[in-house]
């Protein structure tokens, strides 16, 4: 799907929105400049999806969460929203290490600035967590499929826009801890082919043992049997 720009031209809409605790607010979230073909049955964007699930997660975690902020993209450094940093007393810090924050984050970056924006890796995102957050912590937030998949290396506007259309997840490529499975399996075999190298080259080393040991008592015999022929006999 070819995006298309949209009507609007202003880089900012104030949204009401009606969280899943019952309660609205106001706030005011970027707007998306390009169509991606990611909003929601509902014309949500990607960035006003990202501000409801991100406020409704930390809500499950704690009921006086504040609501999340999202600011433009182009006011963040490089143009890339920030990666989850550790921080305890924030209930969003276990909402961001998600699949769904990752995703929500770079879909909404990428609809403000077009599909030549900076994706940020999926490995780099989760760097600095304790590993990936199950979807769990999202009970109660309606999600599509394509925010719920594993982008590896990094996520794509394109990939995304098929699982919607298709309504089929992409194949799981990816470990838990945000590396991809590709890479582990060919550390596994390269491991593989070490130890078939080690084992190769003892097989051989054992093999050209026993020929020298074989060739030493063959040669010991032969002299030995030498010895016993008596010496009459050699002029026989």
């Amino acid at each position: 799907m070819v995006p298309t720009i949209r009507s609007f031209t202003t880089l900012w809409v104030t949204s009401t929105l009606i969280y899943f605790s019952g309660s609205v607010r106001t706030q005011t979230i970027p707007e998306c400049n390009v169509n991606l073909g990611l909003f929601t049955t509902q014309d949500f964007s990607p960035c006003e999806v990202l501000v409801t699930a991100m406020t409704s997660c930390a809500r499950n975690m704690d009921p006086n969460a504040t609501e999340y902020t999202l600011e433009a993209v182009s006011s963040q450094s490089l143009n890339q929203y920030p990666v989850p940093i550790l921080d305890s007393a924030s209930p969003f810090t276990s909402c961001d290490c998600t699949d769904v924050s990752y995703n929500l984050h770079q879909a909404c970056a990428a609809c403000q600035n077009g599909l030549d924006s900076n994706v940020t890796l999926r490995s780099l995102w989760f760097r600095g967590c304790k590993g990936v957050q199950p979807l769990t912590l999202f009970n109660g937030v309606s999600l599509k499929l394509w925010m719920t998949q594993i982008y590896e290396p990094s996520f794509s506007v394109e990939k995304a826009v098929q699982v919607d259309q298709s309504g089929n997840p992409l194949p799981v490529t990816s470990s838990p801890v945000g590396t991809s499975t590709s890479s582990s399996s060919n550390n596994n075999s390269g491991g593989g082919s070490n130890i078939g190298m080690i084992v190769g080259a003892a097989v051989g080393g054992v093999a050209f043992l026993v020929l020298l040991l074989g060739l030493f008592i063959f040669f010991v015999r032969r002299r030995n049997a030498r010895k016993r022929i008596p010496p009459s006999a050699e002029f026989m």
